[in-house]
């Protein structure tokens, strides 16, 4: 409620107005002080936007008695007695000519309202601004802000920034609640958030606890705070993303290889020729069917593959990785009966021996029968217990 249209100056008395109506009822003015529901006539001297002359609803008061009200800004603020004037209902039997008139021509105003131009949400909407992302409650119409480049004008339970907002200007909120699971992206409110911002282009929700939810992040635009974990963050601040959202950014998420670039194979390949695990080299860009041609180290076979079913790694590296993934183990994967060699973490010597049980540091038996120690990083394999002759 800002300032109230429809009312009648009844009686005036040197200049001074001693009695008005409203909605067919009649204020005087009073000296007293000023209670709840009592009209006040300002003099334009109040903080926010109010113009002299104008009558307001006292809509409560301040620790030293004085009047509030809500401005033309939709903004509650309150004065000096002094600033304004106080009118109080009074009981009558018969209302006057000019109270009748002045109720007739509230109705008059309240149907042209009902009757205007039709909206496309009505008071208790729950919607979202398109530029700052913020959610409103909407309250009520506000005809006298219509224009052609905001639409119809409301104003909010929240309060807008200028105390109303055009509906070309917000679009409804799904009133579902985010749900752990669902993918998410974050709404332009996001950029003042202290842990993300616009910067992530797709995340997943983890957990949530009331209006707040833990956020994994699944696409970004720096690779390495995929995977890191954001909590507690408004919910607010987010929105389900949509099934083209998704993809896109899982698109963008994926790999971009080179010829020349190095490979593990993680996926199926378009001819089954090299499995899962081997090292591979693009040797051919992406076709339209978005598959690289892909060569083993040594060049004995090709096959293609999709970019989700390669996972890119070092040039230093590669000939590392290939050589354990031809014996079907990850990098300084050792296994008990390997044959080793390397410096003893026991006797700072070179030695070589059998391993006798495994883990970052390897317990190896010497060719003597001692035993000796060494770190998995450290060690050189010689034989694979698989390819040991002696053993069964």
């Amino acid at each position: 409620m800002a300032k109230l249209d429809g009312v009648k100056v009844i009686d005036m008395t040197a200049g001074k107005i001693e009695k008005v109506a409203y909605e067919g009822a009649e204020y005087v003015f009073t000296q007293e002080t000023p209670k709840v529901d009592d009209i006040i006539r300002t003099d334009g001297a109040w903080s926010g936007t109010v113009e002299e002359g104008n009558f307001y609803k006292c809509v409560g008061l301040d620790v030293d008695g004085d009047a509030k009200i809500v401005t033309d800004r939709d903004n509650v603020t309150q004065h000096y007695r002094k600033h304004y004037e106080v009118f109080r209902k009074v009981a009558i039997q018969d209302p006057t000519i000019e109270a009748r008139v002045g109720k007739l021509e509230s109705d008059v105003a309240t149907l042209k309202d009902e009757q205007g131009p039709t909206s496309k949400f009505k008071a208790g909407d729950k919607v979202r601004g398109k530029r700052c992302g913020f959610v409103y409650t909407l309250k009520s119409r506000r005809p006298d802000r219509d224009s052609y480049g905001a639409g119809l004008a409301w104003t909010t339970e929240e309060g807008a920034v200028y105390g109303w907002i055009g509906e070309n200007q917000i679009e409804l909120v799904d009133e579902k609640m985010l749900e752990v699971g669902d993918y998410i992206v974050p709404l332009p409110s996001a950029e003042k958030c202290c842990v993300t911002n616009s910067d992530m282009l797709l995340g997943k929700v983890a957990d949530k606890t009331s209006a707040y939810i833990e956020i994994e992040v699944v696409a970004h635009k720096k690779e390495g705070k995929v995977g890191e974990r954001y909590a507690p963050v408004a919910a607010k601040h987010f929105r389900k993303a949509t099934v083209e959202e998704i993809v896109e950014a899982k698109v963008a998420m994926k790999p971009k290889f080179n010829v020349g670039h190095y490979a593990k194979v993680v996926g199926r390949t378009y001819l089954g020729n090299i499995k899962t695990g081997a090292v591979v080299k693009i040797t051919k860009d992406a076709d339209d069917d978005g598959d690289y041609k892909i060569e083993l180290l040594d060049e004995s076979d090709h096959d293609f593959a999709q970019a989700s079913s390669l996972e890119k790694i070092d040039a230093d590296k590669a000939a590392i990785i290939d050589k354990w993934a031809k014996i079907g183990r990850e990098v300084d994967e050792y296994k008990e009966g390997d044959i080793v060699s390397g410096p003893g973490r026991l006797s700072g010597k070179f030695f070589a021996g059998e391993v006798d049980s495994v883990g970052e540091v390897l317990v190896v038996r010497r060719l003597d029968g001692g035993f000796d120690t060494m770190s998995a990083s450290k060690a050189t394999l010689i034989a694979p217990v698989e390819s040991r002759v002696d053993r069964n």
